[in-house]
């Protein structure tokens, strides 16, 4: 019952505004046939809008739930993963021979750091101020932040 709540509280949202709508519509169109058609109006159009206003929220609350499970997932799995911040780390395809040029066994591609095309990329490990992460990025932008390779 409590397996990936955000799904739920999404579905749980759409299922509230699907219902909340026709409420809205059926009650606000009865009561304007039955002679109350100031009223007949408000409930019609101000139904339709607390409703979807309480459906976007709690949508919007299943997204972040989802979003928060995602980030413990990829926090959990990059602590027992990879190596602690001062350890070197060893990219999988280096050698004795190409140790001193990283660059030489990498693949080619865009950079996500500085955006360059068709460069010689790796993926690394960039820490600074904002914490960890590991991105392909290029020489260049390996050389400016001080990026490991991973």
């Amino acid at each position: 019952m409590y397996n990936n709540i955000g799904n739920i509280l999404k579905t749980t949202a759409l299922i509230i505004l699907i219902v909340g709508i026709a409420g809205a519509l059926i009650g606000g169109f009865i009561m304007i046939t039955n002679g109350l058609g100031g009223a007949g109006a408000a409930v019609l159009i101000g139904g339709c809008i607390v409703t979807w206003l309480t459906s976007i929220t709690l949508f919007g609350f299943g997204r972040i739930v989802e979003n928060s499970d995602t980030i413990a997932m990829v926090l959990k799995q990059n602590k027992a993963g990879h190596i602690e911040e001062d350890d070197e780390t060893v990219f999988s395809g280096q050698t004795e021979e190409n140790a001193a040029d990283p660059f030489r066994y990498t693949k080619t591609g865009q950079c996500e750091l500085c955006g360059a095309n068709d460069v010689g990329i790796a993926e690394c490990r960039i820490s600074d101020k904002m914490g960890i992460r590991y991105r392909n990025i290029c020489e260049r932008c390996m050389k400016k932040t001080g990026a490991k390779l991973v």
